[in-house]
């Protein structure tokens, strides 16, 4: 409750707010010079909590030789943009190899395959989070910028580490270009929905449960699939496994009440 009555009464909240209203740009703020350097890690932060779950699904669901999309549809490696041009996706993480992001991809899944109900598995994904937070990191020009502002903002110059302290907030924060760290945050927030879609046949298969008990997820084809498993389910249920399946109740064409037409 108190977290909310911060979050609620913050100034990154209203810049936030107005961001997503269309009413400025994170880029205007800055350019202003009316706002300070932790105001903006937190205004990113509030950003990227909207945004998250949906590098977390994509990674996961990342096809072996997907590593050219995901980098142009979440801007990894993206040149300096951040602080320079309107209307750019705050979305942007510094450069990774396409072996470093299979790596991550790969050990997200094993997170996400995990029963963190088994105390020994909740230490595997304790220990998968820790080595995300290690994660090598490349300095790169936007660096120079955040540089800058630290130092308008009287910061000096300290050795990186991937979260920052958030008055407004009244916690920790994740670099908001650090992909392994936000990768922990976004395990720690939406773990428990983290599920693996039932359907065999599931391309996608790694997805974000509404509701406790969902098995599948809301591709079509697995609507289909869970439906057909219900129906499966109930008959097996009510009549025994060996009992026939009931026949569709149809009538030919052209005729009414089950009678022809010519024999009437």
């Amino acid at each position: 409750m108190q977290e909310k009555h911060r979050l609620a009464s913050s100034r990154a909240s209203a810049i936030h707010r107005d961001i997503k209203r269309g009413k400025t740009t994170l880029n205007e703020v800055i350019q202003s010079q009316t706002i300070d350097f932790p105001t903006v890690l937190t205004v990113v932060e509030l950003m990227l909590g909207d945004k998250r779950q949906d590098f977390l699904v994509a990674l996961a669901n990342l096809h072996d030789t997907g590593y050219q999309w995901f980098i142009d549809k979440f801007s990894i490696g993206a040149p300096l943009a951040l602080f320079s041009l309107k209307g750019v996706r705050f979305s942007q993480f510094r450069a990774l190899k396409e072996q470093q992001l299979l790596q991550l991809r790969n050990e997200l899944r094993g997170v996400w395959q995990i029963d963190d109900s088994d105390v020994a598995a909740r230490t595997r994904i304790e220990r998968y989070l820790r080595s995300w937070l290690a994660f090598p990191v490349v300095p790169d020009n936007n660096d120079a910028v955040i540089s800058a502002l630290q130092k308008r903002a009287g910061i000096l110059d300290a050795p990186y580490v991937p979260i920052s302290p958030s008055l407004e907030l009244g916690r920790l924060i994740v670099d908001p270009r650090n992909l392994a760290a936000q990768l922990a945050q976004g395990v720690l927030e939406h773990h428990e929905r983290m599920k693996v879609c039932a359907n065999p046949e599931c391309v996608i298969p790694y997805f974000l449960a509404k509701r406790r008990t969902q098995k599948y997820c809301e591709e079509g084809i697995c609507v289909n699939y869970a439906a057909r498993q219900y129906k499966r389910d109930y008959w097996r249920k009510t009549f025994g496994a060996g009992s026939p399946k009931p026949k569709n109740k149809t009538t030919k064409k052209g005729t009414k009440h089950g009678k022809n037409k010519a024999n009437r």
